[in-house]
């Protein structure tokens, strides 16, 4: 795409990244693509600013984005709390701070469905959106060729490609968290007798869309799997529904198995998986947390392109089951007579299989 010069703004130019996506798994694609792009335009006096979801407000920084720019944080989940007028105090004093920036461009990098007033309320000249921004007339320029993108990392790099800076790498940002996140964890191991010597399997066997949910009986029966082979499993996750498909395997498994559903913050989680032979879970957030890591990780995916969506990293397995989608599939509403057999037909003792030889292959050792 042709490279527009900015020299047609008044400087200072000030550019927004709006990446406040309550999805954690297009926040971690997206970080180290806006901190390169965010490092290459200070170097040339530009200004750049990045918006972020509040809760991952620990991840922004452990990947160094408020070394290179400035940070803003989107409340929303303090939005959803308290009395009204409380909420209207803290939307009033986000406004405020957004409108404050004066920026010249905005950038609507992954689409959430709160950038598009975001976008307006900024009173920015320029604001770019992308095929998946909603509200797409708060935009004035929309990417068109995003279409071609093969990868959502790639689909980022579309809205931002036009500036004068050079393509980065296609990777997650590296987080670093501090001394006291890891003496956190030497007391999680303490405490459930973790034994940082034998191979340690985390399972995230849940998922927030029925389309993306290996069933639960299939995950129980690779835990117990994996625990007769010797292996410390330990589930995670985080929420009621998460808990429900964490007590289900607790329950059924009859196998030694650690239970951390609910007590790790992500930079814990973050810091268990590096600790990991083998990360395993669905079509999620936390499986693109665990890629980030660089550990071998096995990703469990249905009807969506993983192509697209999937985690990324040269030690990520993707497993789909054989039995493809039907062609009037939708991820919504499945037609097949068994629900999403696309994700159902792959078997436990597949994924078993990819398992042992992850945990034999050199990556573990």
């Amino acid at each position: 795409m042709q490279t527009i010069d900015l020299s047609e703004f008044e400087a200072p130019k000030t550019l927004l990244f709006l990446l406040a996506s309550k999805y954690l798994g297009n926040l971690l694609i997206g970080l180290d693509l806006v901190k390169a792009a965010s490092v290459q335009l200070a170097q040339q006096g530009h200004t750049p600013v990045g918006l972020f979801d509040a809760s991952y407000q620990p991840l922004v920084e452990a990947a160094g984005l408020p070394k290179v720019m400035r940070c803003i944080y989107y409340p929303r989940r303090s939005m959803k709390q308290g009395k009204f007028w409380s909420r209207i105090s803290i939307m009033t004093n986000f406004l405020r701070e957004l409108r404050q920036i004066k920026a010249d461009i905005v950038l609507d990098i992954d689409g959430d469905n709160v950038h598009g007033n975001f976008a307006r309320l900024s009173g920015a000249q320029l604001r770019v959106g992308n095929r998946f921004s909603h509200k797409k007339n708060r935009f004035n320029k929309i990417i068109q060729n995003q279409d071609e993108a093969e990868t959502r990392w790639e689909n980022y790099w579309r809205v931002i490609e036009w500036l004068p800076i050079q393509k980065p790498n296609q990777s997650y940002a590296r987080l670093q968290f501090s001394t006291a996140i890891k003496q956190q964890i030497d007391h999680v191991f303490e405490r459930y007798g973790i034994d940082n010597t034998q191979p340690i399997v985390a399972i995230h066997p849940s998922a927030n869309k029925a389309y993306k949910q290996w069933p639960v009986a299939n995950f129980t029966q690779l835990t117990q799997s994996l625990s007769q082979q010797g292996c410390q499993v330990v589930l995670v996750g985080a929420g009621k529904l998460d808990k429900e498909k964490v007590d289900v395997i607790l329950e059924n498994a009859h196998a030694p198995v650690i239970d951390l559903c609910n007590r790790l913050s992500l930079p814990q989680l973050y810091t268990l998986y590096t600790r990991c032979a083998l990360i395993i879970g669905n079509d999620t957030g936390p499986s693109h947390l665990a890629a980030s890591t660089g550990r071998p990780c096995i990703a469990i995916f249905g009807p969506t392109n993983e192509k697209f969506w999937g985690p990324m990293g040269k030690n990520v397995t993707i497993l789909k089951g054989p039995t493809p989608c039907e062609s009037h599939c939708l991820r919504s509403r499945c037609v097949s007579t068994s629900p999403y057999h696309c994700l159902s037909s792959l078997t436990a003792n597949a994924v078993i299989l990819q398992s042992e030889t992850v945990l034999n292959s050199k990556l573990v050792r």
